[in-house]
């Protein structure tokens, strides 16, 4: 019997995601070839792919994204209601209005004012003029001025034009305005009230509760504007020679001052927006600080936390940096590399002592003692429709080699850096957001693990293994370890038993297959510049890499175009992915498969614990692959960023400033495969779901790599001015209908369509797919999608009724595509 997740299990699981790990889909920033703009809140790369389009020919950008770092502005919200912001409001005009008037004369002898009732029916008697009516109705004492207001609202109830002194024709009836105790005169209009004081100040009270006033204090003139169905509709604006001031019903106020602009007509002058200060939903107090046109230069978040969070932006709007003060004043100043994207600084104590260096890395805060060299991360989210302050809490202690937070307590033991697994209580029992469950007794040696689709096993005590699942072949009863399987697990008891269980399920009709992985793992105990924590991590990584290929992640580097490679090789050929991993860092050479060559790898900078996110295993493996992918022409290096640069390498004769790498080109991409996985594979296009389908079974079915837009559903990254920018792998098929395809994507399980619940429909995927933008330019989808399979990795081929045919248009621009080949295309930066 397979037991599955209840919806009430799937609520629960669902909010312990999202409370106590942040984990959302962070905006995945799509790195292309040139240009990079940071915007939003952590910022969001805008990338801008070089590549030049001829017309006819089908072309595809840079495919390397960089994962962004949030979502959009800050979400606020009145802390009171709309009838509530227009009593305010209302509440002040009122306020402002009596003290202004309270000395007001309307009398020549200071006496109170005659109050007046209106009248709807009065007969004009002779020929009268609106002031002599004035006269008569308020008396002798009424100044001049309040006469002529009199006359004035005479006029407008009455919709007369042009002079106080125009006799109006005897025997007319016309309607009289009140004049009240102070000093106002009234009339209504279709149902509003209007009120005119003889200082010039004006209300109107509309029949719908909303309204309107205007007067003057001091040197400034004021407007106040109010309505009990909409907030933004309750304000009082206070200008005063070239400064302007609006303050709303529910807290926020906006500075402006007046500038002159260029027109279509010339030259004319606006108020623009200096500052803005407004209260959010959970009662912190944001101010927005602007430059010239309004261009947002600095946000500032005061909570009721305690903690102070000041965003700054370039000219351009490009975030440049955060500060947090905390409560206890520490405070953490982290820059913006606009080259990388990358977000790094400092945190100091109280007194200013450096005590961490601090990466931002999607939605954690990551801090590394400047003594001791310990990791440790704080959730850090931004604002966000769920909540409009920032929130930033423990998550516990970092393992940048095994890519987990562990933190104390019973609850919480471990989970992953990359956003979908969490480990509960001793770390015995886990889930992930794909409803994956698994439980691991530490005592008795058994373990499980069960998936949505109905799949799952069960390792008993005596080591045999039961499987499950809707196939024949997916059930066995007492199934026995193989002898390398059972010494594996004799030497290595600390092993996770859910990875051992899962890769013996995954790979159970090819015990020859599950072998020469173990004889391969094992290799790990001999080899050379790791540590026993270093080795430890080694094998837990690639144990999970093949027991979970989905979660083999990317973190915050350009690096998709390698981590499909690396996922393809842990599906198809895991003991190939462990000893390519293996002998990087022990012997320091990667072997090319199509020419048998040793290239030399800097054993410490594969190791180096990057501000990616990344586990050792993918840095190891990503970091040797793009090595292999540009030697000669090119060394590349990882960087302490994780998005690592290519320096000048031996056929590079002029030399050029190290490269920040930002990408493979499609035809890189196969080379890849070709070149460290020793897979021959082609960049090919296809325009329907039929040919999507063909592609699959001309691929020998699944892992299939597809160019996406990861900017646009179902990925939902950040926006990107190039379509595609992004690879993911096809790993299956539900049949449906609908059909659907399970797509694995590197940016954390949050993010993964993996499962038949959130598989995507071959409709949803073609419309992504399809879409085709070159540096921003327009948005077409008749330049075809672009999958992976079988062919030669030289050419590129379109995919016509099943058959494959070569075309000679994009395969001559994929060959000079390859810049390993062309050492010429990267001397484009600065000589020495």
């Amino acid at each position: 019997m397979v037991k599955t997740l209840s919806s009430a299990d799937g609520t629960l699981v669902s909010s312990l995601f999202r409370r106590l790990l942040g984990t959302k889909a962070g905006s995945q920033s799509q790195g292309e070839h040139t240009t990079r703009n940071y915007t939003g809140e952590f910022g969001r790369l805008a990338l801008v792919d070089s590549s030049r389009s001829s017309a006819g020919e089908q072309r595809v950008s840079d495919i390397g994204d960089n994962k962004g770092h949030g979502d959009g502005p800050a979400t606020r919200a009145a802390p009171a209601s709309p009838e509530q912001a227009a009593k305010s409001i209302r509440a002040q005009a009122d306020s402002e209005l009596a003290a202004l008037h309270a000395h007001l004369k309307v009398t020549t002898d200071g006496s109170a004012p005659r109050e007046v009732a209106p009248q709807e029916h009065f007969t004009v008697t002779g020929s009268r003029t609106p002031l002599e009516i004035a006269k008569d109705m308020l008396g002798p004492k009424a100044t001049d001025d309040q006469v002529r207001t009199y006359a004035s609202s005479l006029m407008a109830e009455n919709h007369i034009t042009g002079s106080w002194k125009k006799p109006i024709a005897a025997g007319t009836t016309i309607r009289l305005p009140g004049q009240g105790a102070d000093g106002s005169v009234y009339y209504q209009d279709k149902g509003d009230m209007n009120r005119d004081w003889a200082d010039g100040t004006n209300m109107v009270i509309r029949a719908d509760g909303s309204g309107s006033a205007n007067y003057r204090i001091g040197h400034a003139d004021v407007g106040v504007s109010w309505d009990p169905r909409n907030s933004d509709l309750s304000y009082r604006t206070q200008t005063e020679g070239k400064r302007q001031v609006e303050t709303y019903g529910d807290g926020k106020v906006i500075e402006s001052k007046l500038v002159t602009v260029k027109t279509d007509d010339g030259t004319g002058e606006e108020f623009q927006k200096t500052r803005e200060k407004a209260v959010t939903k959970d009662g912190a107090i944001v101010t927005t600080e602007y430059g010239p046109n309004e261009r947002v230069a600095r946000e500032t978040y005061e909570q009721k936390d305690g903690y102070r969070i000041v965003r700054s932006y370039d000219k351009k709007e490009h975030l440049a940096g955060i500060s947090i003060c905390e409560p206890d004043g520490h405070k953490t100043e982290l820059t913006v590399n606009q080259q990388t994207g990358t977000i790094e600084g400092k945190r100091y104590d109280a007194r200013g002592k450096l005590v961490d260096n601090v990466a931002l890395m999607e939605h954690m805060l990551v801090y590394t003692d400047v003594r001791t060299g310990e990791k440790r991360a704080d959730n850090f989210r931004a604002p966000s429709q769920d909540h409009a302050d920032f929130e930033i809490f423990p998550a516990g202690k970092y393992d940048a080699d095994s890519g987990t937070i562990s933190s104390p307590g019973s609850f919480i033991s471990e989970a992953s850096f990359a956003p979908g697994r969490l480990g509960f209580g001793d770390g015995s029992v886990e889930i992930t957001s794909n409803w994956d469950l698994s439980y691991d007794n530490k005592q008795t040696g058994e373990a499980t693990v069960m998936h949505p689709d109905g799949t799952g096993a069960r390792l008993h005590a005596d080591g045999t293994i039961d499987r499950w699942g809707p196939a024949d072949s997916d059930n066995a009863r007492a199934e026995k370890l193989s002898p390398p399987e059972q010494l594996f697990l004799k030497q290595h008891p600390d092993v996770d038993r859910r990875d051992f269980l899962e890769i013996h399920r995954r790979f159970h009709g090819d015990q020859t297959k599950i072998d020469a992985f173990y004889e391969q793992l094992n290799k790990i105990d001999s080899a050379r510049h790791l540590n026993g924590h270093e080795k430890a991590a080694l094998r837990k990584d690639l144990m999970h890499h093949v027991a979970a290929p989905a979660e083999i992640y990317q973190g915050v580097t350009p690096s998709c175009n390698v981590t499909v490679v690396e996922r393809e090789l842990a599906m198809k050929s895991p003991a190939e992915y462990v000893k390519t991993v293996v002998t990087a860092v022990s012997d320091g050479t990667i072997a090319t498969k199509d020419t048998g060559e040793k290239i030399k790898l800097d054993v410490n900078n594969l190791k180096m614990a990057d501000s990616s996110g990344r586990d050792l295993a993918s840095r190891i493996f990503q970091t040797a692959a793009l090595h292999a992918e540009f030697y000669p022409a090119k060394n590349f290096r990882n960087s302490p960023d994780g998005v690592g640069r290519l320096m000048p390498g031996d056929r590079d004769p002029h030399g050029t400033r190290p490269i920040v790498f930002d990408g493979l080109k499609p035809a890189e991409v196969v080379d890849v495969l070709h070149r460290v996985a020793g897979e021959e594979k082609a960049v090919t296009y296809i325009v329907s779901a039929d040919d999507l389908r063909q592609a699959l079974a001309w691929n020998g079915g699944p892992p299939m790599i597809i160019l996406v837009d990861g900017s646009s559903p179902p990925f939902n990254g950040a926006p990107s001015d190039s379509k595609p920018n992004h690879v993911v792998t096809i790993t299956g098929v539900e049949p449906g209908p609908p059909e659907k395809y399970l797509v694995e994507n590197q940016w954390g399980l949050v993010s993964d369509h993996s499962a038949p619940a959130n598989a995507i429909t071959a409709a949803d995927l073609l419309k992504n797919m399809n879409q085709f933008q070159l540096d921003g330019g327009e948005v077409r989808t008749d330049n075809g999608a672009v999958v992976i399979i079988d062919g030669d990795h030289t050419r590129q081929y379109n995919l016509i009724g099943g058959n494959h045919y070569v075309n000679e248009a994009a395969t001559r621009n994929a060959a000079a595509d390859v810049r390993r080949l062309h050492p010429e295309q990267f001397n484009t930066g600065r000589k020495r």
